[in-house]
This record gives C-alpha cells, sequence and structure tokens, in this order.
C-alpha cells in the first residue's frame, strides 16, 4: 500500500480524510473535506479512524492526488453515476428513491443486480439499463450488498451518513475504483464480501480502546490483514450499518462515542467477532438489543424503577395488613398499626413524584449516560466485573447520600425539604422514596455518580438501579428479619439500622448514612444509636426477655442485640 488506509483528523467543525492508493490507483478523492452535518458522521469517522494506527505522515496541505485514475478517458472521473444493488428487495426502491431525492441525488440510477449480471463485468453491470423493475429477474441468495459509482468521497459519505435514516435494512458498502471494472461482478462479490468479513474484526476490537499515537507500531495481526487488502479492487467502506448495526442509534440524540455492538448481523458473526461461542446469556441480549436503539434500552431504567416500587413492598404490606400477628414479632415498632389508606396515600403521592419528576428527568439523561460510557454490546460483563462494578457503586452512593442526608438534617433544609420524608416515624416500605420532589432529585446524583467513575454495561446499570432501590425498601420496610441476605453483608445497616433515625425524627442528627455503617462511625454520628443498642441489651438483662415488648419506646425487644 503507498499510503495509509484513510487517515482522519479532526479540524473545527469538518474532518480531513487522506485517500488510499491501491495498485496505483486511488480508492477516494485524495483529500475530502465535509461539514459534520449529523452526528452519524462522527460514528462513521470513528470506524475509519481505526486504519491511522499505519499512518507514517500526514500531508500538510490541502490538494488534489495526482494519481487519481479515470475509469475511463470517456466517462467522468468517479465512473458511471449508479447505485448497483445486491440482496435488495423490490419493494425497497421507493425508500431508495426517497434518500436520493432529499440528497440532490436523483442523477444516480439505481440498478438491481440479475442473474445474469453476476456472469458479466463489474463495468458492463454499472451500464445496465432497466426501465421497469416489475420485468427484473432480480438475483436471490446474494449479500446485502451496494456499490457505488459516480460519486465523489464527499458525496459518498453524505450517502451512507443518511442510509440509516431510510429504516431499510443495513448493507456492506463498496465504492467502485478503476482496477476493478474488467473483473466479474460474482469474483467482485466474493472478494468484497471476504474483506468485509476480514475487517469486521480489528474495527471491533478498536472502538472500545483508545487509539494510540501514529509512531507506535500497528498489530501484527493487523498489518497482516492489512497486506492481504493491498491488491483489492474495491475499497470496502467500513461502516456499522454494513454489519448489521446502525451508524447511531436510531434516537437520533448525539453521543461522541462509537457505536459499542460489534459489527455482526448474526449470532455466527459475533461468535466468529469475539473468537468464542456466546454464552447463553450472550445470546438472549444479541436477540434482544442487536435491532434495539441504546436509548430505548436506557427507557427500560424508569420502567425497572416503576415496577420494582410497585411490587417488592406489596407482599409485607398485604400480610401486615391481613395477618399482623404472623409478623409482629420481627416489627419493630409494634405498636404502630397503619390503616391501608396510609400505604395507598404513600403510594399514590411516590407514584407521582416518580412520573412527573423522576421520569422525565432520566428518559432525557441518556446524552450524560453515553458521554460516561454506558455500553450496550457483547461481550457481556463477567460476574466477577459487574460484582466489583456494584459494590464501587454502593460505597460510593453511600458516601455521597450520607453527607447530604446530614446537609438535610440541618434547620433550613430539615424545615423546606426533609420534613416530608420524616412523615413516616415508623417507615414502611412504600415510603423508600417517599420525600419531597428536590430531595429526590439531591439524593439521586449520588446514585450516577458510581457510573461516571467506573462506566459498566447497561445490564449492569440496570442491576444497580435495581438493587438500590430494593435495598432503600428493605431499609425502610420497618421489619428486622434474623435470617435476611442482607445480614451477612459487612458493616450493613439494615432497617433496625435506618428505623431508629425514624423514630428520633427530625432532632435525629445518627444514622446518616443509606446503605453502610462506616461514614456514621467514623464521623460519630453513631453514638445515640450506639447508645441506645447499650440501654436496650441492659434493660433485657433487667427485665427479661418479652417482658417491656413495645412497652416503653416502641421497639421491638424481642429482637436479639448486636
Amino acid at each position: 500500500m503507498a499510503s495509509c488506509p484513510l487517515r482522519v483528523e479532526g479540524q473545527g467543525n469538518g474532518y480531513y480524510i487522506y485517500g488510499v492508493q491501491l495498485q496505483g490507483s486511488i480508492v477516494f478523492r485524495s483529500i475530502l473535506q465535509y461539514p459534520r452535518k449529523h452526528y452519524f458522521c462522527n460514528r462513521l469517522l470513528l470506524c475509519f479512524h481505526f486504519a491511522s494506527l499505519f499512518a507514517k505522515s500526514i500531508p500538510t496541505e490541502l490538494a488534489e492526488d495526482p494519481k487519481f485514475v479515470p475509469l475511463s478517458a470517456d466517462d467522468p472521473i468517479y465512473g458511471p453515476p449508479a447505485l448497483l444493488l445486491m440482496g435488495f428487495e423490490e419493494d425497497e426502491m421507493e425508500k431508495i428513491q426517497m434518500l436520493l431525492k432529499e440528497l440532490d441525488g436523483e442523477f444516480l440510477k439505481v440498478i438491481y443486480c440479475t442473474e445474469d449480471m453476476i456472469k458479466q463485468t463489474v463495468w458492463d453491470a454499472m451500464h445496465t439499463e432497466q426501465i421497469n423493475l416489475a420485468d427484473v429477474k432480480i438475483a436471490k441468495s446474494l449479500p446485502r450488498l451496494c456499490i457505488l459509482s459516480g460519486l465523489s468521497g464527499e458525496e459518498m459519505i453524505m450517502f451512507i451518513d443518511a442510509f440509516p435514516e431510510t429504516g431499510l435494512q443495513p448493507a456492506v458498502f463498496a465504492a467502485l475504483v478503476p482496477n476493478s471494472a474488467d473483473k466479474l461482478l460474482g469474483d467482485v462479490i466474493d472478494e468484497i464480501m471476504g474483506d468485509h468479513e476480514m475487517m469486521i474484526h480489528p474495527i471491533a476490537s478498536l472502538t472500545s480502546c483508545s487509539f494510540p499515537p501514529p509512531s507506535v507500531p500497528p498489530p501484527p495481526a493487523l498489518i497482516g490483514e492489512a497486506k492481504a487488502l493491498k491488491a483489492r479492487p474495491f475499497l470496502i467502506i467500513p461502516t456499522f450499518p454494513g454489519a448489521g448495526v446502525p451508524l447511531a442509534d436510531s434516537s437520533g440524540l448525539p453521543s461522541p462515542l462509537p457505536p459499542d455492538m460489534l459489527p455482526y448481523a448474526t449470532l455466527e458473526d459475533a461468535e466468529a467477532a469475539l473468537g468464542r461461542s456466546l454464552t447463553a446469556a450472550e445470546a438472549l441480549w444479541f436477540r434482544y438489543s442487536a435491532r434495539m436503539p441504546d436509548y430505548r434500552l436506557y427507557c427500560h431504567n424508569i420502567l425497572f424503577l416503576l415496577v420494582i416500587f410497585s411490587l417488592a413492598p406489596l407482599p409485607l404490606t398485604l400480610i401486615e395488613l391481613c395477618l399482623p400477628a404472623a409478623v409482629s414479632p420481627y416489627k419493630l415498632q409494634p405498636k404502630v398499626r397503619l390503616p391501608a389508606a396510609s400505604f395507598f396515600r404513600c403510594y399514590k403521592d411516590v407514584m407521582r413524584v416518580f412520573i412527573f419528576i423522576v421520569g422525565p428527568l432520566q428518559l432525557s439523561s441518556y446524552p450524560t449516560v453515553k458521554l460516561v460510557g454506558i455500553r450496550t454490546g457483547l461481550p457481556l460483563p463477567s460476574l466477577w466485573e459487574v460484582a466489583a462494578q456494584l459494590a464501587v457503586y454502593f460505597l460510593v452512593e453511600d458516601y455521597g447520600n450520607y453527607w447530604i442526608h446530614r446537609l438535610m438534617h440541618g434547620k433550613w433544609g430539615y424545615e423546606k425539604i426533609h420534613h416530608v420524608h420524616h412523615e413516616f416515624t415508623a417507615p414502611i416500605g412504600f415510603a423508600a422514596p417517599y420525600a419531597h420532589w428536590a430531595e429526590v432529585l439531591l439524593l439521586g446524583i449520588p446514585s450516577f455518580v458510581g457510573p461516571a467513575i467506573a462506566p459498566c454495561h447497561m445490564i449492569t446499570f440496570w442491576l444497580w438501579i435495581a438493587l438500590r432501590q430494593l435495598e432503600a425498601i428493605e431499609t425502610h420496610s420497618g421489619y428486622d428479619f434474623p435470617l435476611s441476605p442482607t445480614k451477612f453483608i459487612p458493616f450493613y445497616g439494615g432497617a433496625e439500622y435506618h428505623d431508629y433515625h425514624h423514630y428520633v425524627g427530625g432532632q435525629s442528627q445518627s444514622n446518616f448514612a443509606s446503605v453502610f455503617t462506616y461514614c456514621d462511625y467514623i464521623y460519630g454520628t453513631d453514638k445515640g444509636y450506639r447508645y441506645h443498642k447499650a440501654y436496650l441489651t441492659k434493660l433485657k438483662e433487667q427485665q427479661g426477655n418479652g417482658h417491656l415488648n413495645g412497652e416503653v419506646n416502641g421497639f421491638n425487644y424481642n429482637q436479639k442485640s448486636e
């Protein structure tokens, strides 16, 4: 190869793409510049950037490359203006024509590949006339491929950029170059798809890593594949639509990141790209998410919040209302009995905040989530990775929540905002997010700091939000069950720990942490709770187990003191 493949450098609001010479001919028109009209361009150019690993130098001026060879002296420099389509259906013509009209590209002739054309040269195929598409016998079982001719590099990029907006299925794109004109179309199709298969693996591996400076030698595997491509008569444009994944989320929301789905169209392609068989979980995730925009995957988050909040506290609530004696031994404040109306009022108020405050905020925060690096592709994270990230998130959230909660117990914070949450001196599961809307927003911030520090997979993010919600519901349940799994978590506070905070009420300067006990211990805000526990232990020793159950301060003295 005489020069590096598609060196991409950003300058202001545009990009310059340097051409590639293949066997004495240039595949792109030397140096191209175009405005970044869409965020889609960002994705495409990041795909191009993979080849900059081979760069030895960057041109210092913009100049037409004199080595570009026309396809024919009698034809336009870029070849006959045409789109040769393989693997497309007849009913897709309308969308293609609409796209060309939108791009002022109606001068392009759209040609469907027929069985006869496969045995013709590319040159003859590009000059085929198809007056009535209904009379054309379209070749079946061909890969989905679009060969562009008669377009400058800039025009090709604009076409590929706009292609996902049509709603058409993805395709592989290739640009016609001089030394391909006399080759048989069938041979060229095989070469294009072969090169495409070779390219998707290095592109996939590089979309998730940072690019080294040009002086760093490329990996040997990439060098070998680059040498194998040098004799090819076509430039394979490595777009993600050609690999079965859109250039950008179909939501159209901006994202500076490359697509994180690996470029494959089938499970077999995914396994080939990963170099191993997919796990059952990965196969399930692929089937569910491959065609779903990242934004829609992120929107699952608010659905999980609503479902978990509605269902998780329900069993214990029904038992307390219908069979209170069954759970009375485990109730932390057994003297407090709330009517069903209180539960319903709490649920209704929280749902109002979720729907009108939390929901819109979550749905509009997608660009921030993508900015910090939440990914949706394969491979899925390992269990160890998920566990480590969740541990970080809980620790970070607990620390941030501690300080915000502690500030809320100042005079102004409590009177203006936090007093709403303390309306339930004996908390219930539905009261976990019961608070002033401003408090809901403020205490939600630490939940997103962890994923920003240690970006994760979308599944991990879902799991984090779900577990945090379940933990809050358990902490506010008002019950302390001896065999609860959370009792095996080191430094975990739990329901008894937080129940004391609500029992003391607005004057409480103790037990501010949301999950663990280490912050309260370090900063000395658990002294009241420790004194209270010691007092109860001493009282039990004096009076005997069960003698003062709930008669003095509402707490269940049958509970074993720690």
